[in-house]
């Protein structure tokens, strides 16, 4: 009896341990439309930030966001904010010298889009391995050529 056990658990062992592993490789596809118009302006997409959808007449109520991106980011989106408005974001590859991290957000209603911009951030790691945001941008989309050299202002 005890012998059967033994082969049922070697045979159990070989079966489990013998699972083929999975070496392709994932690749991630972003929104081409957004890709291609990063493009344009020389920026390329690292990873995927976050997608905020705004209830129509809700864009309103985030004061402090709306008048960033109309006051600093260039936009005019008064005609939108009755209406459902996507915001996507994404952290680009590139970086300056004085900002380490760079999201691009694009908005769209109804399939049409709408704006873009850019936050320019400088990211450091704490002594507890968090990481803090101690300077941040926000800026009209510009072209990666225009920000070489651009470095914060300390708040």
């Amino acid at each position: 009896m005890k012998t059967k056990w033994m082969v049922f658990l070697i045979l159990l062992l070989c079966v489990t341990g013998c699972k083929g592993s999975d070496t392709s490789e994932q690749v991630i596809v972003f929104n081409k439309d957004h890709t291609r118009y990063l493009e344009q302006y020389g920026w390329s997409i690292d990873r995927f930030a976050s997608e905020t959808k705004y209830a129509p007449g809700t864009l309103a109520s985030f004061r402090e966001h709306l008048k960033e991106m109309t006051d600093k980011g260039k936009l005019d989106i008064s005609a939108y904010v009755n209406q459902e408005v996507v915001e996507t974001g994404y952290v680009l590859r590139e970086t300056t010298p004085g900002y380490n991290l760079i999201t691009a957000y694009i908005l769209e209603s109804d399939g049409k889009w709408i704006g873009s911009y850019l936050v320019f951030s400088h990211e450091t790691l704490d002594e507890n391995g968090n990481y803090q945001t101690d300077i941040s941008s926000t800026d009209e989309m510009i072209n990666s050529s225009e920000v070489a050299g651009l470095h914060p202002k300390k708040k």
